[in-house]
């Protein structure tokens, strides 16, 4: 499991390059890593543009141009990989956000969205 120090260094390469993407489709090749509804899931977040990266603890926390938000665990072995236009996407991604200039952001292992209301967490 990657420790504090891993998960802020990813969260620092997230946000080099990351922030003011947006998202144009989510493919999801694993829907049980998604906690919740795949449809509602994917429906939240195209159209939307990444805003930061933060961390609580090993969870990384995606903020967007709107009140959503969406959590992130790497578990054992997951890992965030950019894979820029022209190149294949990782044959292990489980979902990948394709982005409005071409690159995609391929995640390999756990997700779960929430919408932030009044200062609580809603599924």
């Amino acid at each position: 499991m990657p420790e504090l120090p891993e998960v802020e260094t990813v969260k620092k390469i997230l946000n080099t390059f990351l922030p003011e993407s947006e998202i144009i489709d989510v493919i999801v090749y694993k829907k049980g890593i998604i906690i919740g509804d795949v449809p509602s899931f994917k429906k939240a977040l195209i159209g939307r543009t990444f805003k930061q990266i933060e961390r609580i603890g090993k969870y990384l926390i995606f903020t967007f141009d709107t009140n959503l938000i969406m959590l992130s665990h790497l578990r054992m072995e997951g890992k965030f990989i950019e894979i820029l236009p022209g190149n294949n996407d990782s044959r292990y991604a489980h979902v990948i956000f394709v982005l409005k200039d071409g690159r995609r952001l391929c995640y390999i292992l756990h997700l779960l969205l929430q919408i932030r209301k009044d200062g609580n967490y809603d599924t």
